[in-house]
């Protein structure tokens, strides 16, 4: 399967154990005047998706802090958006697809936990981009993830939500490795 490893920019940082670092990956979601529906997908195509990868998160660790920056303020609707993260790579869903048909049950074992993020507190409009800050499901998310060294993500609406065409999704992931 094609993972979003390089689309737009790919921050990773390896230091040693117990030192602070991020990784953080960005795309463009195609979708345009099409409005996403609660529960569709997010990502960087309608035809063959990619899921997100975060590269260098290593092998053992603890999510401590997330944000989610984009190119525009939808314009219409507002709500939530959930960046579900796994140890290995999720079903891939087209952008505006439905996510519903995940079978999240045959990944449990492979949840690390969801990052929120609310559309409604926007924190920084820099450079033309608009920062959200995400809050995790268990305040820290602990993952263990023995083969790649990377984290897995999907983001799904929680709301119906309308973004201009092309825009551009940046997540960045604040974590601690073991």
């Amino acid at each position: 399967m094609t993972l979003v490893t390089s689309f737009i920019t790919t921050l990773a940082s390896n230091p040693t154990a117990g030192a602070p670092s991020q990784s953080q990956i960005g795309f463009i979601a195609p979708a345009g005047a099409t409005a996403y529906a609660a529960f569709d997908a997010i990502s960087n195509s309608v035809g063959t998706p990619a899921a997100l990868s975060f590269p260098q998160v290593g092998r053992s660790g603890k999510i401590v802090s997330a944000h989610m920056m984009t190119s525009a303020v939808p314009s219409a609707g507002t709500g939530k958006i959930d960046l579900m993260l796994f140890e290995t790579e999720p079903t891939n869903v087209a952008d505006n697809g439905a996510a519903g048909g995940i079978n999240l049950a045959s990944m449990a074992d492979k949840y690390v936990g969801t990052v929120t993020f609310d559309t409604a507190t926007q924190i920084l409009d820099v450079a033309s981009f608009v920062t959200w800050p995400g809050a995790l499901s268990s305040g820290q998310l602990t993952y263990q993830n023995p083969v790649a060294g990377s984290l897995y993500g999907l983001l799904v609406c929680r709301a119906t939500f309308t973004f201009g065409a092309n825009t551009t999704f940046i997540v960045r992931l604040g974590m601690e490795r073991w």
